[in-house]
């Protein structure tokens, strides 16, 4: 049996356990998962998709799917505003850029999200699909960004095409490549346009690195990853955020200002370090491409990622004064 046969059968038996419906395990998370699996098999894919329908679907079940097809959604939209007979014309007389950004307002997240929780109720579990037929005219992250408002107890399930499973070595190793400014400089070349394809992606040159390097770089992306999601944690748009930063760095301070400064100190490192990680990826790869007369590897802070928060006063929530005599 192939590899994508035996995780596609396992399926089942996984959003039929009443701690997957529950959400259980997943700490404070909302149920958002992906499948991913390779292009090439897009078609084996919607047949099992089409079978779990009409296998939880039926009379004898008690749970209930709902697909929401990203690319069938787009086609009735274009239907209902009177233009999907116009698009193809309109590609070609202005462009694919004049295209996305014409549909921005007819298929924008906020009316994906719309149309999804007018018909979500009732249903178990939700499968969006068609993500890449759909792409890049509708990102898939910026529809799932927007649905944990309204999907905040049903489990989501997203088929993606994705090009490779990689282990996770391999995955930091090209995290790290993937953010340096020399696959910047290759995309404008590869792909000179206001987006790329995966066989874009697929066609940047990877060069073998010896090991010592390549778990330099893996300590890198690690300790990157790992800043990145203390800085989000801290604030209480996160469902990890456990205590407010000025709490968290009071470290015995008696007066707010105190408190501030401490937090502040800490998050200038924190980014400061950030940014030392970003130029120290750079130096790795522009060393392994020989490009040290074509690229430098100094960032500018606004281009850090994450972009630092402005370390101020406005930044902090006001509630936090609240807990100040805890």
């Amino acid at each position: 049996m192939s590899v994508i046969r035996e995780r596609l059968n396992k399926i089942l038996e996984k959003i039929k356990s009443p701690a997957f419906l529950a959400n259980k395990g997943l700490g404070n998370e909302i149920g958002f998962y992906i499948f991913g699996y390779d292009p090439r098999d897009e078609l084996l894919v919607r047949e099992h998709i089409a079978y779990l329908k009409r296998t939880l679907n039926s009379e004898q079940s008690s749970q209930k799917i709902l697909e929401f097809d990203l690319y069938e959604m787009i086609l009735e939209l274009l239907r209902r505003e009177g233009v999907l007979e116009q698009i193809a014309q309109m590609e070609e007389e202005q462009g694919s850029a004049y295209l996305a950004e014409a549909l921005q307002d007819i298929a924008s997240p906020e009316v994906y999200v719309e149309l999804i929780a007018d018909q979500v109720e009732g249903s178990d579990i939700v499968f969006l699909t068609g993500v890449g037929k759909v792409w890049p005219m509708v990102r898939s992250h910026n529809i799932l960004n927007n649905l944990h408002h309204v999907l905040d107890k049903v489990p989501v399930i997203m088929v993606f095409p994705a090009a490779i499973i990689l282990e996770k070595k391999d995955i930091l190793s090209l995290i790290g490549f993937l953010n340096t400014k020399i696959v910047e400089e290759f995309l404008k070349i590869i792909a000179p346009t206001i987006h790329y394809q995966i066989g874009d992606i697929k066609k940047i040159p990877l060069k073998d690195m010896p090991a010592y390097v390549r778990e330099r770089v893996e300590g890198i992306v690690e300790n990157t990853i790992a800043n990145s999601k203390a800085d989000w944690n801290a604030f209480e748009v996160s469902w990890d955020f456990e205590l407010h930063p000025l709490l968290q760095h009071r470290n015995g301070a008696s007066i707010v200002e105190q408190a501030f400064l401490t937090w502040s100190n800490f998050a200038k490192t924190q980014f400061t370090q950030l940014k030392a990680n970003e130029e120290e990826l750079n130096r790795i790869f522009i060393d392994i491409y020989g490009l040290q007369d074509e690229l430098t590897p100094e960032v500018e802070d606004k281009d850090t990622s994450p972009s630092v928060k402005q370390i101020s006063r406005e930044t902090l929530n006001p509630s936090f004064l609240m807990l100040w005599a805890v």
